[in-house]
């Protein structure tokens, strides 16, 4: 009976060896090992944003970074000799202009405060322009009547509105070089009487 048992766990660990030497055959030495490989941390790919959606921030540019650095702003550049001199020369004829001219009157007709066109800081500068358009629509206007003769039936204040209409156009075209350059004939000459129209003979 004790021999029998000893076959038989003799028996049982032969089995259990070959059994073993089995499992080890079926595994090819040179197979790699599979394991699991890390996630990339470099790059990451992800699913596309929606259509129309914004780029993400870690799509974007660096904006900061390729944005060049804003250069200084420079100063402003003097006007040159010529157009300096040009202007003294037109404010200088704007003042004889004014002396010539009383716009007071005009001012205050046209519903313009003195007072309070007094207290600005252009207040020199807005009569010296309103002379010197004064002065040169009196010239145009005394122009036009030289031209133009209209019919007795025409009303004084009709005809020297009309007048008045065509000269001031005349001047507000005028750029700055022109504008001088009448301003400098019409001081050149004796102060003018007041425009008047003029009339035909016959109707």
């Amino acid at each position: 009976m004790r021999r029998l048992l000893l076959v038989l766990a003799a028996g049982a660990l032969a089995a259990a060896v070959a059994l073993g030497l089995a499992l080890i055959a079926r595994r090819s030495p040179t197979e790699p090992r599979v394991t699991a490989a890390p996630a990339p941390t470099r790059e990451r790919i992800s699913a596309p944003p929606p259509p129309g959606s914004p780029p993400s921030a870690a799509l974007q540019p660096d904006l900061a970074a390729s944005r060049p650095a804003p250069s200084a702003v420079p100063n402003a550049t003097p006007n040159p000799p010529g157009a300096s001199r040009a202007d003294a020369e037109l404010v200088a004829l704007e003042e004889r202009a004014l002396r010539r001219i009383d716009v007071i009157p005009l001012l205050e007709a046209s519903g313009v405060d003195m007072s309070a066109l007094r207290q600005r800081a252009d207040a020199d500068d807005v009569m010296r322009r309103v002379a010197a358009d004064e002065l040169l629509t009196r010239k145009y206007m005394r122009l036009y009547f030289s031209l133009h003769a209209f019919s007795p039936g025409v009303p004084r204040d009709v005809a020297l509105h009309d007048a008045r209409v065509v000269a001031e156009q005349a001047v507000a075209e005028l750029d700055p070089a022109e504008r001088a350059r009448q301003l400098a004939l019409e001081l050149a000459e004796p102060e003018s009487p007041p425009p008047e129209p003029g009339y035909s003979v016959s109707p």
